[in-house]
Protein backbone atom coordinates (compact mmCIF):
# COMPACT_ATOMS: atom_id res chain seq x y z
CA UNK A 1 0.00 0.00 0.00
CA UNK A 2 2.83 2.67 0.67
CA UNK A 3 4.52 1.83 -2.58
CA UNK A 4 1.31 2.09 -4.27
CA UNK A 5 0.86 5.86 -2.24
CA UNK A 6 4.40 6.78 -3.87
CA UNK A 7 3.85 5.60 -7.39
CA UNK A 8 0.21 7.81 -7.62
CA UNK A 9 2.41 10.41 -5.49
CA UNK A 10 4.95 10.81 -8.25
CA UNK A 11 2.52 10.15 -10.99
CA UNK A 12 0.57 13.18 -10.09
CA UNK A 13 4.09 15.48 -10.17
CA UNK A 14 4.37 13.94 -13.03
CA UNK A 15 0.99 14.93 -14.50
CA UNK A 16 1.35 18.48 -12.44
CA UNK A 17 4.36 19.16 -14.43
CA UNK A 18 3.08 18.32 -17.60
CA UNK A 19 -0.11 20.16 -17.20
CA UNK A 20 1.76 23.86 -16.43
CA UNK A 21 2.95 23.61 -19.83
CA UNK A 22 0.97 24.10 -23.62
CA UNK A 23 -0.13 20.64 -25.35
CA UNK A 24 2.37 21.52 -28.28
CA UNK A 25 5.15 21.71 -25.48
CA UNK A 26 5.07 18.16 -23.89
CA UNK A 27 6.56 15.27 -25.61
CA UNK A 28 5.56 11.57 -24.44
CA UNK A 29 7.90 8.93 -25.04
CA UNK A 30 7.80 5.44 -23.55
CA UNK A 31 10.05 2.46 -23.63
CA UNK A 32 9.87 -1.15 -22.57
CA UNK A 33 12.46 -3.91 -21.99
CA UNK A 34 12.19 -8.00 -21.48
CA UNK A 35 15.06 -9.77 -20.22
CA UNK A 36 15.24 -13.18 -20.09
CA UNK A 37 18.31 -14.61 -17.84
CA UNK A 38 21.71 -12.97 -19.71
CA UNK A 39 19.31 -11.93 -23.00
CA UNK A 40 17.68 -8.28 -23.01
CA UNK A 41 15.67 -6.49 -25.85
CA UNK A 42 14.16 -2.95 -25.52
CA UNK A 43 12.77 -0.12 -27.73
CA UNK A 44 12.79 3.42 -26.92
CA UNK A 45 10.55 5.94 -28.29
CA UNK A 46 13.48 8.91 -27.92
CA UNK A 47 14.58 8.39 -30.95
CA UNK A 48 13.19 4.77 -31.71
CA UNK A 49 15.65 3.34 -30.19
CA UNK A 50 16.12 -0.80 -30.22
CA UNK A 51 18.24 -2.61 -28.75
CA UNK A 52 19.47 -6.15 -28.04
CA UNK A 53 22.03 -7.79 -25.42
CA UNK A 54 23.74 -10.58 -24.52
CA UNK A 55 25.71 -10.55 -21.33
CA UNK A 56 27.95 -7.73 -21.56
CA UNK A 57 27.55 -7.39 -24.82
CA UNK A 58 24.35 -5.00 -26.76
CA UNK A 59 23.82 -4.20 -30.20
CA UNK A 60 21.52 -0.65 -30.92
CA UNK A 61 20.12 1.09 -33.89
CA UNK A 62 17.72 4.26 -34.17
CA UNK A 63 17.53 7.22 -36.26
CA UNK A 64 20.90 8.71 -36.25
CA UNK A 65 22.41 5.21 -35.76
CA UNK A 66 22.78 2.41 -38.36
CA UNK A 67 24.84 0.56 -35.94
CA UNK A 68 25.71 0.74 -32.29
CA UNK A 69 27.42 -1.56 -30.34
CA UNK A 70 28.37 -1.34 -26.26
CA UNK A 71 30.06 -3.38 -23.81
CA UNK A 72 29.68 -3.11 -20.20
CA UNK A 73 32.79 -3.97 -17.83
CA UNK A 74 32.61 -3.92 -13.89
CA UNK A 75 36.08 -1.97 -12.97
CA UNK A 76 35.62 -1.97 -9.13
CA UNK A 77 33.72 -3.60 -7.12
CA UNK A 78 34.43 -2.42 -3.09
CA UNK A 79 31.92 -4.15 -0.53
CA UNK A 80 33.53 -2.92 2.57
CA UNK A 81 34.79 0.67 2.33
CA UNK A 82 35.86 3.40 4.90
CA UNK A 83 32.65 4.75 4.72
CA UNK A 84 30.89 1.23 5.45
CA UNK A 85 28.90 1.04 2.18
CA UNK A 86 29.87 -0.68 -1.32
CA UNK A 87 31.72 1.38 -3.89
CA UNK A 88 30.64 -0.11 -7.77
CA UNK A 89 32.47 1.49 -10.85
CA UNK A 90 30.91 0.37 -14.02
CA UNK A 91 32.75 1.08 -17.42
CA UNK A 92 30.96 1.09 -20.67
CA UNK A 93 32.57 1.43 -24.06
CA UNK A 94 30.86 2.23 -26.92
CA UNK A 95 30.90 2.59 -30.73
CA UNK A 96 28.39 4.08 -33.03
CA UNK A 97 28.43 4.29 -37.01
CA UNK A 98 25.32 7.44 -37.30
CA UNK A 99 23.37 7.49 -40.25
CA UNK A 100 25.05 10.95 -41.18
CA UNK A 101 28.13 8.30 -41.50
CA UNK A 102 30.72 8.99 -39.07
CA UNK A 103 32.09 7.24 -36.38
CA UNK A 104 31.79 7.59 -32.68
CA UNK A 105 33.74 5.93 -30.06
CA UNK A 106 32.47 6.78 -26.35
CA UNK A 107 32.87 6.07 -22.86
CA UNK A 108 30.55 5.69 -19.84
CA UNK A 109 32.34 4.89 -15.99
CA UNK A 110 28.99 4.81 -13.68
CA UNK A 111 30.32 5.41 -10.21
CA UNK A 112 27.21 4.08 -7.70
CA UNK A 113 27.90 5.10 -3.88
CA UNK A 114 25.74 5.14 -0.77
CA UNK A 115 22.90 5.49 -3.05
CA UNK A 116 24.31 7.88 -5.48
CA UNK A 117 25.55 7.31 -8.87
CA UNK A 118 27.33 9.44 -10.68
CA UNK A 119 28.10 9.38 -14.58
CA UNK A 120 31.42 11.10 -16.61
CA UNK A 121 30.62 10.55 -20.46
CA UNK A 122 32.62 10.64 -23.24
CA UNK A 123 32.19 10.53 -26.96
CA UNK A 124 34.41 11.06 -29.51
CA UNK A 125 33.75 11.74 -33.63
CA UNK A 126 36.45 10.33 -34.98
CA UNK A 127 35.84 11.63 -38.61
CA UNK A 128 34.92 15.64 -37.38
CA UNK A 129 37.29 15.48 -33.99
CA UNK A 130 34.49 16.61 -32.24
CA UNK A 131 34.45 15.93 -28.56
CA UNK A 132 31.20 16.00 -26.15
CA UNK A 133 30.53 15.50 -22.84
CA UNK A 134 28.16 14.80 -19.86
CA UNK A 135 27.65 14.48 -16.58
CA UNK A 136 25.04 12.79 -14.87
CA UNK A 137 24.08 12.83 -11.14
CA UNK A 138 21.11 9.92 -9.90
CA UNK A 139 19.94 9.59 -6.22
CA UNK A 140 17.44 6.99 -5.59
CA UNK A 141 15.28 6.88 -3.06
CA UNK A 142 12.10 4.18 -1.84
CA UNK A 143 11.64 3.54 -5.42
CA UNK A 144 12.19 6.83 -6.39
CA UNK A 145 14.81 8.84 -8.91
CA UNK A 146 15.70 12.38 -9.10
CA UNK A 147 18.81 12.61 -11.85
CA UNK A 148 20.23 16.23 -13.57
CA UNK A 149 22.66 15.76 -16.28
CA UNK A 150 25.00 18.22 -17.93
CA UNK A 151 26.03 18.50 -21.82
CA UNK A 152 29.45 19.80 -22.75
CA UNK A 153 31.20 20.39 -26.09
CA UNK A 154 34.83 19.71 -24.84
CA UNK A 155 37.26 20.40 -27.17
CA UNK A 156 35.55 24.16 -27.43
CA UNK A 157 34.92 23.91 -23.43
CA UNK A 158 31.01 25.08 -24.25
CA UNK A 159 27.93 24.17 -22.11
CA UNK A 160 25.82 22.80 -23.95
CA UNK A 161 22.35 21.87 -22.03
CA UNK A 162 20.93 19.80 -19.47
CA UNK A 163 18.03 18.09 -18.31
CA UNK A 164 16.63 17.29 -15.07
CA UNK A 165 14.38 14.33 -14.22
CA UNK A 166 11.71 12.84 -11.66
CA UNK A 167 10.36 9.13 -11.70
CA UNK A 168 9.95 5.99 -9.92
CA UNK A 169 10.26 2.47 -9.90
CA UNK A 170 6.61 0.48 -9.19
CA UNK A 171 6.78 -3.12 -8.99
CA UNK A 172 3.53 -4.04 -10.21
CA UNK A 173 4.26 -8.08 -9.96
CA UNK A 174 7.20 -10.28 -9.26
CA UNK A 175 7.84 -10.04 -13.18
CA UNK A 176 6.85 -6.41 -14.55
CA UNK A 177 7.90 -2.98 -13.22
CA UNK A 178 6.46 0.26 -14.28
CA UNK A 179 8.21 3.55 -14.25
CA UNK A 180 6.73 6.76 -14.97
CA UNK A 181 8.80 9.62 -15.40
CA UNK A 182 9.02 13.18 -16.62
CA UNK A 183 12.23 15.28 -17.94
CA UNK A 184 12.75 18.61 -18.33
CA UNK A 185 15.93 20.03 -20.75
CA UNK A 186 16.95 23.19 -21.28
CA UNK A 187 19.51 24.41 -23.94
CA UNK A 188 22.47 26.49 -23.67
CA UNK A 189 20.71 29.30 -22.89
CA UNK A 190 19.05 27.93 -19.95
CA UNK A 191 15.81 28.43 -21.49
CA UNK A 192 13.58 25.60 -21.16
CA UNK A 193 12.95 23.53 -23.63
CA UNK A 194 9.41 20.58 -24.17
CA UNK A 195 8.87 18.55 -21.45
CA UNK A 196 9.25 14.78 -21.96
CA UNK A 197 7.10 12.34 -19.83
CA UNK A 198 5.91 8.74 -20.41
CA UNK A 199 6.32 5.36 -18.78
CA UNK A 200 8.79 2.35 -18.43
CA UNK A 201 7.86 -1.29 -18.28
CA UNK A 202 10.26 -3.62 -17.39
CA UNK A 203 9.46 -7.21 -17.99
CA UNK A 204 11.41 -10.79 -16.87
CA UNK A 205 10.89 -13.69 -17.59
CA UNK A 206 13.04 -15.09 -15.64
Amino acid sequence: MKKLIIALGIGALVLFGCTEQEAEAMEVQNNIKVSAGDINASFDQDGNEFSVGFGAFSFNQSDTVDVGVEVSLTLLYDEGTSLGSEVTIDGVFTYDYTSDGDSVVGIETPITLLGLVTTPTLLWNINDSDIDGSFKNSFSVMGGTLSSKFMLDIDDLDYTGSEFGLGYDWKWSSSVTISPYVEIPFNDDWDRQDTIAGLGFSISLD
